[in-house]
């Protein structure tokens, strides 16, 4: 949702692509949205991709979803958000599916902290750690206690990780 308060006598051009994780654009929005001066509005965005590369634990294939803000045709705002696509199910009797295969949790819970070096943990610590545990065959991460930083998150989401985030 956003508000066009820029000031600009023009209106906001809202575009979306969607780029594969080989960094080539997979998907466009076929027409870009306006929102007017002085109005507010929620654009919905849909982008289809015919054979996605799932995410996966083995394989962590992301994509980037680009929003892109125009006015008067030059560019005054891009935002990126990096995203796995897979489809997840539970099954009372079978257990979890990951892109419809059953997939058993095999993980740790991981505190916030770094141990000795303190709550402000530099991101190649926790890339260190994550490379260890993947080593090791761990595909499933459950945060301890606290939310994850977003740094955390999106290791998560490249290293291939499964997240159980606890609020408290």
């Amino acid at each position: 949702s956003m508000v066009n308060q820029s000031g600009a006598d023009t209106d906001i051009e809202v575009c979306a692509t969607m780029i594969g994780p080989d960094g080539a654009e997979v998907a466009k929005v076929a027409k870009d949205h306006l929102v007017h001066l002085g109005s507010q509005a929620t654009v919905n965005i849909e982008l289809a991709i015919a054979n996605p590369r799932l995410w996966s634990p083995d394989a962590p294939h992301l994509y980037t979803v680009r929003v892109i803000l125009k006015q008067g045709g030059s560019v005054v705002d891009c935002y990126d958000t990096r995203c796995g696509i897979r489809s997840v199910r539970f099954d009372a009797n079978k257990g979890f599916f990951l892109n419809g295969t059953n997939l058993k949790f095999r993980g740790v819970n991981e505190h916030h902290d770094a141990g000795c070096l303190g709550a402000a943990v530099p991101d190649d610590v926790v890339r260190r750690r994550f490379r260890i545990l993947k080593e090791m065959g761990c595909n499933a991460i459950r945060v301890a206690h606290n939310p994850a930083s977003p740094t955390f998150l999106d290791l998560c989401d490249e290293m291939g990780f499964m997240v159980v985030e606890d609020a408290f």
